[in-house]
C-alpha cells in the first residue's frame, strides 16, 4: 500500500495518530509526505526524540516513510546535515528516483515562500528553499509512473500566480516576489515536460496549496492534498 500525506507543518502529534490509524490494520506501507514536514522549527534534540518515535511505530508496522522537503523545511535534514538517520524514515533528496512497490517514483522537494521578507534566515526560513533541479539526475532511461513534489506546474492545477489574492498582498514589500515565482514555474515547466516524456499517463502528487482537488488534463492526472491529508494511491 502507498498512501500519500499532505503538508504536517510540525503537527507531529497528528501524524503519528493518522500513521497508528493506518498501522492498524496494515502492515508494509509506503507513505509518503509531501514537504511542509516542519523540521527545523524546534531543538534538534527534541526533533530528533519526535522523528525516533515515528520510527518506531513504522518499525513495528514494517513500513516506511518517505519525506521530501518542502519550503517549510531546514533543507539541512535532507543534505545530511544533522546526521539524521532512520531505519524507517528517508528524508528524499531532489531529482531522486526510487521504485515503491513496482511503480517508478520521482521526487522533487521545495517552493517559495511568499511571505518569506517576514521570516528570519535560519530560524523559520532558509535560503535555497525553492526546487533547483540537477539536470544530470533528471529521469535518465525511467518511466516514470507518479511524481511527488512539493510545488506543482499551475496549468497541471488550478492555481495561478495572478489569481492569488496572497501573493498580491505580500508582493506589495517583496519586489521580487512575482518575478521569483513566475521563474520558479517555470522550473516546474521543465520538469513536468521531462517526466511527461516518459510517460504521458504518468500521475501527480503535490502539497503546498493546502488544498483536496483532482486535476485531469486528459494527459495526466494531477492530486492536491490539504494539510494532513491521507490519500491513498494503490
Amino acid at each position: 500500500m502507498i498512501i500519500a500525506i499532505g503538508d504536517v507543518h510540525g503537527k507531529f502529534d497528528q501524524l503519528i495518530s493518522k500513521i497508528d490509524a493506518v498501522l492498524e490494520t496494515n502492515t508494509d506501507v509506503n507513505f509518503i509526505q509531501l514537504g511542509d514536514f516542519g523540521l527545523g522549527f524546534k531543538d534538534p534534540k527534541i526533533e530528533w526524540g519526535i522523528m525516533s518515535m515515528i520510527n518506531l511505530r513504522l518499525e513495528e508496522g514494517n513500513s516506511r516513510l518517505y519525506v521530501i522537503r518542502g519550503n517549510h523545511d531546514n533543507p539541512s535534514y535532507w543534505d545530511g546535515g544533522t546526521g539524521f538517520h532512520f531505519s524507517n524514515i528517508e528524508f528524499m533528496t531532489d531529482d531522486h528516483v526510487r521504485e515503491i512497490e513496482g511503480k517508478m517514483c520521482y521526487f522533487a522537494g521545495g517552493a517559495i515562500s511568499i511571505d518569506r521578507l517576514r521570516r528570519r534566515q535560519g530560524v523559520d526560513y532558509w535560503v535555497g528553499e525553492n526546487y533547483i533541479p540537477d539536470p544530470v539526475l533528471y529521469v535518465g532511461d525511467n518511466k516514470i509512473d507518479i511524481l511527488f513534489t512539493h510545488e506543482v506546474y499551475h496549468p497541471c492545477s488550478p492555481y495561478t500566480i495572478d489569481g492569488s489574492d496572497a501573493v498580491k498582498h505580500f508582493a506589495k514589500e517583496d519586489t521580487f516576489l512575482i518575478e521569483d515565482l513566475n521563474r520558479n514555474q517555470s522550473v516546474m515547466e521543465k520538469l513536468y515536460k521531462e517526466i511527461l516524456k516518459t510517460n504521458p499517463n504518468f500521475v501527480w502528487y503535490h502539497g503546498h496549496y493546502h488544498q483536496s482537488h483532482v486535476t485531469n488534463n486528459n494527459e495526466q492526472i494531477t492530486h492536491s492534498l490539504s494539510e494532513l491529508e491521507f490519500k491513498e494511491i494503490r
